[in-house]
């Protein structure tokens, strides 16, 4: 959960969208998306600077990245 203090964002690709204030708590944050690339894109939340995992790293064999299925599509 989210800290009193802490910066959080929606990252989409190398795009970052910022929380609505309305219903946020430490829990559940909403994210309005406008005029957004058609396209699959990579999803993360970052919180203070530090993303969430993308990478599977409990995949064998450990050399081959495997994305984990964090993606939002927009058509």
């Amino acid at each position: 959960s989210l800290h009193e203090g802490q910066r959080a964002v929606l990252v989409l690709g190398t795009t970052e969208y910022q929380p609505l204030d309305s219903g946020a708590t430490p829990t559940s944050l909403t994210f309005q998306v406008a005029q957004a690339q058609v396209g699959v894109h990579l999803a993360r939340l970052r919180i203070d600077g530090i993303d969430s995992p993308v990478i599977d790293m409990d995949f064998e064999p450990p050399q081959v990245p495997r994305f984990l299925n964090r993606t939002v599509e927009f058509t």
